[in-house]
């Protein structure tokens, strides 16, 4: 366990120093790639946003490279941080991460879309904290809806199912819908999405809205559904997903 912390107080001290790099490369992938070389880390540690996109340009004329500001995850490292400040003994191997996975805090999820005000209440888990009427209601007022059944919001806190259910009407709002575009890399081999937030009011994409997207762009072999479908629930806006390959 001692050299562990002292493996770990030495990641600590090397990225302390580091706020977060720019890369370049002919693609997205190449960028990425020149990152994790340079950092020693994988895709998954990293957190990154693209500077300027790259361009293909007509016979060599005008062709740009990808430049991409890549940062170490700080989920990751705030977790290291945490495990440093805690006083664990060599008992620390029997820690039960099983049972904190268990404890889960309740949620609730809102979507807009064209049928309605969507709402699904997912239950707590283990001496998780059920989600609150008052935590709903704040989440509806950011979205900006309005035309909602209160009776019915309530019954669904209660009830807490884990699935959907229309609790009311939204305006068309066309200019605040959420919008998405699609890259492709340069050999053509993979393909990110990069949808934006809805602003208030607006509509959020659907999964036949992001198929489509996806076919209307050429992308119709190696898409990730399960990418579609977490991202449904647990959107990550304004950052490309790597949705086929």
């Amino acid at each position: 366990m001692r050299k562990l912390k002292l493996l770990l107080n030495k990641i600590i001290e090397q990225d302390s120093n580091l706020d977060s790099i720019e890369v370049s490369g002919k693609s997205l992938d190449e960028a990425l790639q020149s990152a994790c070389d340079k950092l020693g880390a994988t895709l998954s540690d990293l957190d990154y946003e693209i500077v300027e996109y790259g361009e293909n340009g007509i016979f060599g004329v005008g062709k740009k490279d990808y430049i991409v500001k890549v940062y170490k995850s700080k989920m990751s490292m705030d977790l290291i941080k945490d495990f440093m400040k805690s006083d664990y003994k060599e008992s620390a191997v029997d820690i039960d991460l099983e049972k904190e996975i268990k404890n889960k805090d309740g949620e609730a999820i809102v979507r807009i879309i064209q049928s309605g005000v969507m709402l699904k209440i997912n239950p707590p888990k283990g001496g998780g904290i059920q989600v609150s009427e008052a935590e709903v209601i704040n989440i509806l007022q950011n979205r900006g809806a309005k035309q909602y059944d209160e009776d019915l919001v309530k019954k669904l806190v209660k009830k807490a199912n884990g699935e959907y259910q229309k609790i009311g009407e939204m305006p068309l709002n066309v200019v605040n819908d959420s919008s998405a575009s699609v890259q492709v890399s340069e050999g053509k081999m993979k393909a990110y999405l990069l949808i934006s937030s809805p602003k208030s009011g607006g509509y959020d994409l659907e999964k036949d809205q992001i198929m489509s997207i996806l076919k209307n762009n050429g992308v119709v072999v190696g898409i990730n559904e399960d990418a579609i479908n977490e991202f449904i629930d647990y959107p990550v806006y304004d950052k490309p997903i790597l949705i086929a390959e």
